[in-house]
């Protein structure tokens, strides 16, 4: 039994991937909006630099976890397609 094929794991976690990843994003998104909503006179704009650079982190990370999504979804079609254990 330990020794047998691996499931590949089906579509509902590879969209569990994908939903996790863009709230991780959309979180990172709305701290950094929220940072750069800070008028800029406050600790000399270097927040608001931070609050930037948040927004991008969460944008790379919603993109990060599309590609992952879609690289998942190749592998489990792929799979299906060859008629692997799913």
């Amino acid at each position: 039994m330990l020794t047998g094929p691996t499931p590949i794991k089906g579509v509902r976690y590879n969209v569990q991937v994908l939903l996790n990843g863009w709230v991780l994003s959309a979180l990172m998104w709305c701290i950094g909006s929220g940072l750069k909503s800070v008028p800029a006179g406050i600790f000399d704009g270097w927040i608001n630099r931070v609050g930037v650079y948040f927004v991008y982190a969460g944008w790379g990370g919603g993109l990060v976890s599309l590609v992952v999504f879609l690289l998942l979804m190749g592998k489990y079609l792929h799979a299906r397609r060859l008629g692997k254990v799913l």
